[in-house]
């Protein structure tokens, strides 16, 4: 299934533990440059969950090593999106081919969730 948002086809979809939804919407993600992803986040009955703080870690398992940058995720703050779960992934590099892990954390409605999504370039 191909969902498109603006010019933004949706890259990635995983869930949480407890049945939230994580989707990545963006291009596919170039080699050794600076990228941003848009991410929304739906609850288990697929309303989006504004007002969450989301933090990201990650790496390439295979090599044992980290993301080499310290992404940082936002709210938009756009009139049309205010509170319908998107946010704004900033600083992400992907300095080599390979399988990459993503894992988000992610605060909101009193609870904690965290959602794994996995790419390989």
């Amino acid at each position: 299934m191909s969902l498109i948002l603006g010019a933004l086809a949706l890259l990635l979809s995983a869930p949480t533990e407890s049945g939230w939804t994580v989707q990545v919407f963006a291009e596919p993600p170039p080699l050794n440059r600076m990228h941003t992803w848009r991410i929304r986040i739906l609850d288990e009955s697929g309303a989006p969950v504004p007002e969450a703080a989301v933090t990201v870690t990650g790496g390439m398992p295979d090599h044992d090593h980290g993301l080499p940058t310290l992404p940082q995720v936002v709210a938009e703050e756009t009139i049309a999106e205010k509170n319908d779960g998107f946010y704004r992934l900033d600083g992400l590099r992907f300095h080599m081919p390979g399988r990459w892990e993503i894992r988000l954390r992610i605060e909101a409605e009193g609870r904690v969730e965290t959602a794994r999504l996995e790419l390989v370039l």
